[in-house]
């Protein structure tokens, strides 16, 4: 069974991964908390409970990074994000930044099996509108 998370843990997920693995720069709850808009206690609550669900590993300068299990969560919600988005913009004829945000509300909810019919649907796509890769099916171990 995959782990459940609530939306705002999902793009705190997100945001770790974009951040320190796609575009390998430090991450820290200020960078969190501006990305969405919140104060940076808000952002630590939410920190340390997935740091309880070993799913982040908080540094001692405060750096955020991914453990081995949020990396791979990461790359789950990641997956069905850029489908959606793929989804939304390429059928629906949406325009991207609100199929973004509607992706964000559902991403973490739907499954994997949904996802790979909705990939099959789309053509396996490489990358989403953005361009940025989907990842793989074949190298993501459901969480």
């Amino acid at each position: 069974m995959a782990l459940k998370v609530t939306r705002r843990e999902a793009d705190y997920i997100k945001i770790v991964y974009e951040k320190s693995v796609e575009e390998q720069h430090k991450v820290t709850s200020g960078i969190i908390a501006k990305e969405v808009g919140v104060r940076t206690p808000t952002v630590i609550e939410v920190l340390w409970k997935l740091k309880k669900r070993k799913l982040v590993s908080i540094g001692k300068a405060g750096e955020i990074t991914l453990t081995k299990r949020g990396l791979k969560l990461a790359e789950v919600i990641i997956r069905k994000h850029r489908i959606l988005e793929t989804y939304f913009v390429k059928e629906l004829n949406l325009d991207l930044t609100f199929a973004c945000k509607e992706s964000s509300n559902v991403d973490y909810l739907l499954s994997s099996e949904v996802m790979d019919k909705l990939c099959s649907i789309l053509g396996n796509p490489c990358n989403c509108p953005h361009g940025k890769p989907i990842p793989y099916k074949g190298k993501i171990n459901e969480v």
